[in-house]
């Protein structure tokens, strides 16, 4: 299927319908790199609002153009500045709706994998171990290049391709899992230069703290204690139709409580973290939730969204 051109300016081309890999056409070097994420969020998403999108960057400072090949864990645009044969990526996180995105390479140069390929490079190439040597050497023979080279880091932030050599960078140096303080950057991207294995679009908010901390400095949100939620739950159980004896109380500890002081969408929440509870006062709209995993209880009718489990949690706060 060709790319095509979609409403917001980016570009859709669907993974390839095959394993197969172009022969290089000018290109005297394959760089592979591996990661499992960017260091920061891209402001484009290509895993659904309710996603991570993380960015990362790769400089070529080489005469010649590059066949590079990109693979991570989860969705990543990769920004790519410099000469490139062809661009080879995949994201091999496996769940529906999550992609990979460039930005700075025609779609003409682009090929999807499809993670299931055996021609798909393997992310864990940043543990710099036999896997990334036998990813690299094996791509530039399939190629037809000699020369190859790569690099890789758990946690990424830019890649400096040099002739001969790649070097990635992350900070902190080596990177660590997603949900550290210090994971707080977003890089603003132009959804009209990325070209996507899925349709990209757009964040409405920042997953986790990156999208509170903007919420709360735009003062869409303030931070709520367990007594702000005792009208809701009082009146939540003065319904005719709640019965307390069904209200079955399950213990969670929240990430966070907040009040919605404008209509809004939420962050999603991180996926090794624990969930927000959110407080909506009579005459703000109902909020976006875009995981559906949240619980935003409306002074409106005394009314809850998300699981059914939410009364019960609240109860036990």
């Amino acid at each position: 299927m060709p790319p095509v051109v979609l409403d917001n300016g980016s570009t859709y081309l669907p993974v390839a319908e095959t394993c197969d890999l172009p022969a290089a056409e000018t290109a005297d070097q394959v760089v592979v790199v591996g990661a499992y994420e960017g260091r920061d969020y891209a402001s484009v998403t290509v895993a659904g609002q309710a996603g991570p999108t993380t960015y990362a960057s790769v400089d070529v400072r080489t005469d010649a153009p590059v066949y590079l090949v990109l693979s991570s864990m989860e969705s990543l645009v990769w920004e790519i500045d410099g000469p490139v044969d062809r661009v080879i990526a995949s994201t091999l996180g496996g769940n529906s709706g999550e992609g990979v995105g460039i930005v700075g390479v025609d779609p003409e140069r682009i090929i999807f994998l499809n993670p299931d390929c055996p021609t798909a490079v393997p992310y864990r190439i940043y543990d710099e171990g036999p896997d990334a040597v036998l990813a690299a050497t094996a791509t530039g023979q399939r190629v037809g290049v000699p020369r190859s080279a790569y690099a890789g880091s758990y946690t990424i932030s830019h890649v400096v391709v040099a002739d001969g050599d790649a070097v990635a960078h992350a900070d902190p140096p080596g990177g660590q899992p997603r949900g550290h303080p210090w994971r707080q950057g977003a890089v603003e991207v132009d959804v009209m230069g990325v070209v996507a294995s899925v349709p990209a679009e757009y964040y409405g908010a920042y997953p986790g703290e990156t999208g509170l901390n903007r919420l709360r400095q735009s003062g869409s949100i303030k931070a709520a204690s367990a007594r702000d939620f005792s009208p809701w739950m009082s009146g939540y159980l003065s319904r005719p139709d709640v019965d307390i004896a069904d209200l079955t109380v399950v213990r969670e500890r929240f990430a966070g409580a907040y009040i919605v002081v404008s209509a809004t969408q939420l962050p999603a929440p991180n996926p090794w973290y624990d969930r927000y509870i959110w407080l909506v006062p009579s005459g703000v709209a109902e909020p976006v939730e875009p995981s559906g995993t949240q619980c935003v209880f409306l002074m409106d009718g005394y009314r809850f969204s998300g699981p059914d489990e939410c009364p019960g949690q609240l109860a036990s706060q």
